[in-house]
């Protein structure tokens, strides 16, 4: 806990330094280095990777998980007797960790095994950093690009996440922000891909349904709407579902049906240690049907899914045609259903 507490407070310091190295540069030319960005951010990374295991229960999961299909593979992956909670996504990322832990003979409980999991989540805080760079560096110049890129690498609700608590959530929110950007950009079954891509890695992705549908509403509907651009879509719409169920099949496709279904209904409680509206009512760990208000948690949060996917159609087409609105409702969705929404 020592560390944590030591490497929570250097991450400000080291983010408001940068920040005013950046601010107090002179419009010489010169400019700080997306690469000595990059460096920095990994190097700091993996120093409080390696000096806090992360949460021990789901660092063990993704271990033995990425042993299990290294040494049976994903056709006897699932199965009664072994507890997994992820769909087949992000269990091919693990492979090669379980290879690579067997091939340098890493014991389970060591720090570089520890680290090797950690690792995809790592990778993907970069990328994404880099994906907001390349984005800003064409809308908003130089100067911002890397401003913005320091504000998200050196953050720490992102890298505490991965490098620190060993969770998987930047590897998901990587294909989420590409989804944004390919919806900003106008890239339609690059969108579709990210998405689908994401699903498979978990089905919070799902939550981002009606930002997509909004992009495919007005891109193909509202803008030069033409039955041959409709087909068109379709067809690449339909060819992504078709490589996520390629994609499923060699852990069995009903098998993957029943984990989705399983991991969608997990947790059946209003709230699960989330700071959210139910806790803050007293109900952490309440049953989703306790009685609230006429009707049942579960019930009330229903209502709040319907009622933030019509407010994500309404704001989105009174926003007009600005391409920023894609993350920002994102955002409002995400922000929105973790606040009031059950099973948090």
């Amino acid at each position: 806990m020592k560390y944590l507490i030591l490497c929570a407070a250097l991450s400000p310091i080291l983010f408001f330094l940068s920040g005013y190295y950046f601010l107090s540069r002179r419009s010489s030319g010169r400019v700080i280095s997306i690469f000595w960005i990059m460096a920095a951010a990994l190097l700091f990374r993996l120093l409080t990777g390696i000096l806090y295991r992360g949460f021990s229960v789901d660092i063990n999961c993704f271990t033995y998980w990425a042993d299990r299909m290294f040494q049976y593979g994903p056709g006897h992956f699932y199965t009664s007797e072994v507890f997994c909670d992820y769909p087949p996504g992000y269990l091919y990322i693990l492979y090669p960790i379980g290879m690579l832990r067997h091939f340098l003979k890493l014991p389970a409980d060591s720090m570089p095994s520890c680290l090797l999991v950690k690792l995809p989540a790592i990778c993907c805080d970069l990328g994404t950093g880099y994906l907001l760079y390349r984005h800003a560096l064409r809308n908003c110049g130089r100067k911002p690009a890397e401003f913005l890129t320091i504000l998200y690498l050196f953050q720490p609700a992102v890298w505490v996440n991965s490098a620190l608590w060993g969770q998987v959530d930047s590897v998901f929110t990587f294909f989420l922000v590409c989804m944004c950007i390919c919806l900003m950009e106008e890239k339609l079954f690059g969108s579709y891909l990210a998405f689908g891509i994401g699903i498979l890695l978990k089905p919070q992705m799902l939550v981002f349904t009606p930002v997509l549908l909004l992009g495919i509403l007005e891109k193909v509907f509202l803008t030069d709407f033409s039955f041959s651009k409709v087909i068109k879509n379709l067809f690449q719409g339909m060819s992504v579902i078709a490589g996520m169920v390629l994609f499923c099949l060699p852990f069995g496709l009903s098998d993957c049906i029943r984990q989705y279904q399983s991991t969608l209904g997990s947790y059946p409680y209003a709230s699960v240690n989330a700071y959210n509206f139910w806790s803050m009512l007293g109900l952490n760990w309440a049953d989703q049907d306790t009685p609230f208000a006429f009707l049942t948690c579960h019930t009330w949060g229903s209502v709040v899914i319907v009622l933030l996917v019509l407010l994500t159609f309404f704001f989105g087409l009174r926003m007009g045609k600005g391409k920023w609105k894609y993350p920002l409702l994102s955002a409002f969705l995400i922000v929105n259903l973790f606040i009031f929404s059950v099973r948090m």
